[in-house]
């Protein structure tokens, strides 16, 4: 049994450790996207990470639409607009 409680403990703290090391590169991660995209996120924000992508999701379809309706004002060529589009495919892969 002692053998046993051994054994599973060394599983928790194998687990504990890797759960940390997942949680920093996320972090890592989070934090290179949001500073490419022009975003801040601190250690002490109240929001989740979900939500914060979902914040900066909307900022960029708010953007992304703006930027069509100048288009659309300005009477681009729909080839013009192929960069936007392209950005906004893309941003709908990012989404969590």
């Amino acid at each position: 049994m002692k053998e046993k409680l051994k054994t599973s403990d060394e599983r928790v703290k194998t687990l504990a450790s890797k759960l940390k090391s997942a949680e920093a590169e996320a972090k890592d991660i989070d934090n290179i996207i949001f500073h490419l995209l022009g975003f801040e996120r601190k250690d002490d924000d109240k929001l989740t990470r979900t939500k914060a992508y979902e914040d900066v999701g909307s900022s960029i379809e708010d953007l992304m639409n703006s930027c069509r309706g100048i288009a659309n004002k300005l009477s681009f060529k729909r080839a013009s607009t192929k960069v936007m589009e392209t950005v906004t495919n893309m941003m709908s892969m990012v989404r969590i």
